[in-house]
């Protein structure tokens, strides 16, 4: 029996229904997925069974915790990123000390490692590429990235300049007490012998990294010296001033003045720098007589807040995402029936710069509270790399996934889909058709069928 016009028609509108739905499904299953994931720290059955990524790692924990496989779940919507970790191996609910940090890499940057630099580069990829999240789980807060104690950055003199009186001998004859001198020899003003050596500073090129978060946490400049006069003076102070040169009235700290070998160190508040990083350290000398000073001793300590650092000291814990949520539990789970520990992450995609990109999303996980690669420690990673410890500054280090949205074609534009030739059941012959099909912003699926049917002859 051949079919009717009708029949081929309501058989056209089947096919078209059946297809319609599997894109509508398609289109929609992973706002399905992700409405499943409940950010309370507890990996619960299924939650995460329908995730674009389940990835096992073998881990060897410490005496206090337990070998074996661990896992990381990756999943995605629109709007965020969700990572959830499966610490198997950490079966010591002890929070004192406890973090976990999760490192980005979203559009693959290539952040190089040349040795002594690793760090550099990759601070510059911050917020361009690379991202960091290092969360501190005792305090239930991002960890920070100083904390209250103070700790000296020193170096030389970089330059002095005799702004009264002459200066002769190198500034390498002040880097130690060796009877060596940098000498300044006083000239006459009309009524009094004058030197002043000053000491201009742009301590900000010392900070190894994240400059300005430096310069917020200077607590003082401390100048250590060693040196004599030749002759008793009236007054020997340090002062500071100001680009043109002109003298702080306020400060006159004074230095010693008698003939016998002078050391010690002085104190300057960032209130009286020259400006957020910079400040001229002005050393006057006053006598009625000809004189001169021989410095053998000069160095700059920079006091600052000491860094958090983790894992073993190797890891600044550097943060740029800072909206996120987080929760932990300690019990059991699908994978793992004995307690241990368990994290559920989402981070707002508006956190990720360079996550729209149509490239792998690299992540390195890492934390404390089992032992892989840092012996001794309770320390644990996973990554590309193992063997040095948490790698973040090397983007060949991060373990890369195929992400369903971020190589995925704008849903906006359409795509076009070929579907392979049937034949139909009266004999007539199908050509190939096309469906065209486009989300809107709403999630609404448009479907096109195009079907040309010919009757055989």
């Amino acid at each position: 029996m051949i079919p009717t016009k009708k029949a081929r028609f309501i058989l056209v509108l089947l096919i078209a229904i059946v297809i319609g739905s599997t894109l509508v499904i398609d289109a929609s299953s992973k706002s399905f997925v992700t409405a499943e994931i409940a950010i309370d720290g507890t990996i619960s059955d299924n939650e995460w069974d329908s995730a674009a990524h389940k990835v096992e790692w073998f881990m060897d924990a410490d005496p206090e915790n337990s070998d074996g496989y661990n896992y990381m779940y990756l999943d995605e919507d629109e709007e965020n990123l969700y990572v959830a970790l499966d610490l198997c191996s950490d079966q010591t609910n002890n929070e004192s000390g406890e973090w976990v940090g999760l490192w980005l890499n979203t559009n693959m940057a290539e952040v190089s490692d040349p040795l002594y630099q690793p760090q550099y580069q990759w601070e510059a990829a911050l917020n361009n590429g690379m991202e960091a999240l290092v969360h501190d789980v005792e305090k239930n807060e991002t960890m920070s990235f100083f904390h209250e104690s103070y700790n000296s950055l020193h170096f030389y003199m970089p330059s002095v300049v005799a702004i009264n009186g002459t200066i002769d001998g190198g500034l390498e004859n002040t880097w130690s007490i060796d009877n060596a001198y940098v000498n300044a020899t006083a000239e006459y003003n009309g009524t009094h012998y004058l030197t002043r050596v000053d000491i201009p500073l742009d301590f900000s090129v010392f900070f190894p990294l994240f400059e300005e978060l430096f310069l917020d946490h200077v607590r003082y400049l401390r100048l250590s010296y060693n040196f004599l006069h030749n002759t008793t003076l009236i007054e020997h102070y340090l002062s500071v001033s100001d680009p043109l040169g002109n003298l702080n009235d306020e400060i006159a700290e004074p230095l010693g003045n008698g003939t016998g070998v002078i050391d010690d160190d002085v104190i300057v508040f960032p209130e009286n720098f020259t400006s957020r990083y910079e400040v001229i350290l002005s050393l006057n000398g006053i006598s009625d007589t000809p004189f001169h000073t021989s410095y053998d001793w000069l160095r700059i300590g920079l006091v600052v807040d000491s860094i958090n650092y983790i894992a073993d000291n190797s890891v600044l814990p550097y943060s740029t995402v800072q909206n996120y949520e987080i929760a932990w539990s300690f019990g059991p789970s699908e994978n793992n029936a004995t307690d241990h520990r368990q994290f559920e992450i989402m981070i707002p995609k508006t956190e990720l710069e360079g996550y729209a990109s149509d490239t792998d999303l690299g992540i390195i996980v890492g934390g404390y509270g089992t032992l892989i690669s840092f012996p001794n420690t309770h320390n644990w990673v996973f990554a590309n790399d193992t063997v040095t410890g948490i790698p973040v500054s090397n983007w060949t280090k991060y373990n890369y996934y195929s992400m369903p949205l971020k190589s995925a074609p704008d849903p906006t534009t359409g795509t076009t889909t070929p579907i392979t030739t049937t034949t139909p059941p009266d004999g007539g012959d199908i050509t190939p058709f096309i469906i065209i099909a486009g989300v809107s912003a709403g999630g609404l699926v448009v479907l096109l069928l195009v079907l040309y049917v010919k009757k055989r002859q």
